[in-house]
C-alpha cells in the first residue's frame, strides 16, 4: 500500500475527512477508461501505471482535449482530460465536474541545426508574429535583435501547429491573446484555430514531436516533458516582468506562488502572464473531467479513487512525469469536488481516498 503524504493543510485534512466519511473497499477489480489531453498523457500514464498496485488497470488514450471532453459527455469513456478549465455553463449543460490534477507549462519547440539548447529568446509579440507567419526567416531583425550574441541562420521559418482540438493550442492562445492585440484579434483564443496556410499541422502533442523533429527549422510549441523525452531543443520566452527562465518546475511554482490557486484554490484564475519575475509565462493546470452522477458507481469509485489517491502522493507522482503538485489549498477543493459525485439515486458516491489492494 502507498503511504498518505506526511503534511497536510488544514483544508485538505477537512476535505479527506469528508471524504473518509464514505469509504468503500473495493472488492474486485475494475477496467477505468480515460482519454484527452496529450500534454497530459505522461502525467496519467505515470499514475495508471502505479495504481496498478490495486489490482485496477487504467486505460489512457492521448486523443486531444475536445475529443476527451466529448468522449466524456457520450459516455465512451470514464474521465477525460483537458488542459481547458470548463465554465460553469459548460458543467451545468452537461452534468460535469471538473478539478485539476497538476500543473505544467507550453513552451516554444524548436528544431534549430547550430543553436544552442535552450537559448534561444523570444518575446511574446514577436512569438505570436511568428506562428502567424509575419516574420517569415530565423535571421530576421526581429530575432536578432534579441539573440546578439547567437549565429541565426538565414532559413525559412516552418510553422507546426495542432490540427485537432488541443488544450495546448488553448494555453498558447489565451498567453498570446493577452500580449498581442493582432493575434487576439486575427486568431484570438480557441482549442482548434484556423492556421494559416503554410502552416504544418500535427495530430496530438506526440504527432507535432515527431513534425518538428523531422522539419529542421520548424517551431511549434509543447509540454517540456515531450521536449525532453525527445531531445527537442526550445526557446525561452519573456515573462510579463521580462526575464527570461527555464519552462521548468522553479518558473511554474513562481507562477503559481501569487495566484488564487495557492491562497484560495480557486483554479478558474488563468496561470499565464503573471508578473512574479521568476514565472514561467505560459503556465497552466491541467484537468479531469467526469460525470457528477456515476451511472456506472462501482467503476466511477475506483475512478474517484485513483485521482484522490494520486493527490496523496503528488509530491512523489507528479515530478515523475515532469508535473508540479497542486497547491494545497487547490488539491482540497479538488478532493471536496470529487465528493460531490452522487449514485444515480441521488446518495453520495462512496470511494476510498487512499490507493488500497482490491480485497485489501
Amino acid at each position: 500500500m502507498f503511504q498518505r503524504r506526511t503534511l497536510f493543510s488544514t483544508g485538505l485534512v477537512s476535505a479527506l475527512l469528508v471524504a473518509s466519511l464514505l469509504l468503500s473497499p473495493l472488492a474486485t477489480a475494475e477496467e477505468i477508461r480515460g482519454a484527452g489531453s496529450t500534454a497530459a498523457a505522461k502525467l496519467y500514464q505515470s499514475w495508471a501505471e502505479s495504481f496498478k498496485t490495486t489490482g485496477n488497470q487504467v486505460n489512457y488514450a492521448p486523443v486531444g482535449s475536445s475529443a476527451g471532453i466529448k468522449a466524456v459527455i457520450t459516455g465512451a469513456v470514464d474521465f477525460g482530460a483537458t488542459d481547458v478549465p470548463l465554465t460553469d455553463e459548460q458543467m451545468q449543460k452537461d452534468g460535469l465536474i471538473c478539478i485539476p490534477t497538476a500543473i505544467t507549462g507550453i513552451v516554444p519547440a524548436v528544431n534549430l541545426p547550430g543553436v544552442p539548447q535552450g537559448k534561444l529568446r523570444l518575446s511574446g509579440p514577436l512569438l505570436a508574429a511568428i506562428l502567424t507567419g509575419k516574420v517569415h526567416y530565423w535571421n530576421d531583425d526581429a530575432i536578432r535583435a534579441l539573440n546578439p550574441n547567437i549565429r541565426l541562420p538565414a532559413e525559412a521559418i516552418h510553422v507546426v501547429a495542432r490540427q485537432d482540438g488541443s488544450g495546448s493550442t488553448w494555453v498558447l492562445s489565451k498567453y498570446l491573446s493577452a500580449v498581442s492585440p493582432e493575434w487576439a484579434q486575427e486568431m484570438g483564443n480557441e482549442s482548434l484555430l484556423h492556421w494559416p496556410a503554410s502552416t504544418l499541422l500535427a495530430r496530438g502533442s506526440s504527432g507535432m514531436a515527431d513534425q518538428i523533429k523531422q522539419t529542421p527549422y520548424s517551431i511549434g510549441y509543447l509540454e517540456p516533458g515531450y521536449i525532453a523525452s525527445t531531445e527537442l531543443n526550445y526557446a525561452l520566452v519573456a515573462n510579463k516582468a521580462g526575464k527570461y527562465v527555464q519552462p521548468d518546475a522553479v518558473a511554474f511554482r513562481a507562477a503559481l506562488a501569487g495566484s488564487r490557486w495557492t491562497f484560495e484554490g480557486r483554479f478558474e484564475d488563468t496561470l499565464t502572464n503573471l508578473s512574479d519575475q521568476a514565472a514561467w509565462p505560459i503556465t497552466t493546470g491541467t484537468f479531469i473531467v467526469m460525470k457528477r452522477v456515476a451511472v456506472a458507481p462501482k467503476r466511477m469509485a475506483i475512478v474517484a479513487n485513483f485521482l484522490s489517491g494520486a493527490f496523496m502522493q503528488a509530491d512523489n507522482l507528479a515530478p515523475k512525469a515532469g508535473f508540479v503538485p497542486l497547491p494545497m489549498k487547490t488539491q482540497a477543493r479538488a478532493v471536496k469536488t470529487l465528493g460531490s459525485m452522487v449514485e444515480p439515486s441521488g446518495v453520495p458516491l462512496l470511494f476510498d481516498v487512499i490507493w488500497r489492494r482490491v480485497g485489501g
